[in-house]
């Protein structure tokens, strides 16, 4: 009965110093900065794009990026893809299967924890359409928040 009470006390002494925190998703939302991040323009998803050897949002290499995303350059001044350097930056990259409905992904939040980036996004469904497409969602990181990273859908 005595370990119990000491248990307890103490339990009760660590809610104090958390500032009465009593879930660990309230901790993990006062743990976390916003990470900048570049949203990715005039890029497509390859045909020839592998959705199951697709283990992880981030990218590394630009082979890894070839192998997964083609450049859609158009005219115009804001016609060329937006420029990304391996060596300095690593891509984010969520990637929906083909559909016959155009869709937007956005990004809601780009946030790092202690050990962890985690990308938050919202799907809007913008029409019907004729012709089939797949939905992406493209951001360049600096590296200097290179974590692990986890992509949620929020609504």
């Amino acid at each position: 009965m005595a370990i119990g009470l000491l248990f307890a006390a103490c339990n009760n002494e660590n809610n104090k110093n958390n500032g009465g925190a009593k879930t660990l998703s309230d901790m993990a939302k006062k743990n976390t900065d916003k990470v900048p991040y570049t949203l990715a323009k005039n890029y497509f998803v390859r045909k020839d794009f592998d959705a199951d050897k697709f283990l992880t949002p981030k990218i590394t290499t630009a082979e890894e990026f070839e192998k997964i995303f083609g450049m859609a350059t158009v005219m115009g001044n804001e016609g060329k893809p937006t420029p990304v350097d391996f060596t300095k930056q690593y891509a984010l990259a969520v990637i929906l299967p083909v559909a016959e409905r155009s869709v937007k992904l956005k990004v809601d939040k780009l946030q790092q924890t202690k050990d962890q980036l985690i990308l938050r996004y919202k799907e809007e469904d913008e029409t019907a359409s004729t012709m089939k497409s797949q939905p992406f969602l493209l951001l360049f990181v600096d590296k200097k928040y290179d974590k692990d990273p986890a992509v949620q859908q929020v609504d």
